[in-house]
C-alpha cells in the first residue's frame, strides 16, 4: 500500500504467505496473485480473530476493507463478508 490509499477501501487478491494468530496480533501476509513481487499486510479485527476463520497459507483469496495506519500500512478486515476465497 501507498499513502494515497491511507483511509481508502481497497480490492486485493493474493495468496497467504504468513498466516494470522495470537502471537503476531492477528497480522497475515499476502502475495498478490498479478505481481508476486507485491506484498500485503493485512489485520484481522481482534473480534474475528478469536473466531479464528480458516486463512491458511497457501490458500488464495480475495478481501476489501479499508487502509489504515496502524504501525505501517495495511488492510483492516473485521467481518467475515471481507473474505472471498478463490479457486
Amino acid at each position: 500500500f501507498t499513502p494515497a490509499d491511507y483511509g481508502q477501501v481497497r480490492r486485493i487478491r493474493g495468496e497467504i504467505i504468513s498466516e494470522a494468530t495470537n502471537n503476531n496480533f492477528n497480522e497475515m501476509e499476502l502475495r498478490s496473485l498479478d505481481d508476486p513481487s507485491v506484498t500485503w499486510l493485512v489485520s484481522l479485527d481482534r473480534e474475528l480473530g478469536q473466531r479464528r476463520p480458516e486463512l491458511d497459507v497457501g490458500d488464495k483469496v480475495q478481501l476489501t476493507g479499508p487502509v489504515i495506519d496502524s504501525f505501517g500500512l495495511r488492510m483492516l478486515v473485521a467481518s467475515f463478508g471481507q473474505i472471498e476465497r478463490l479457486d
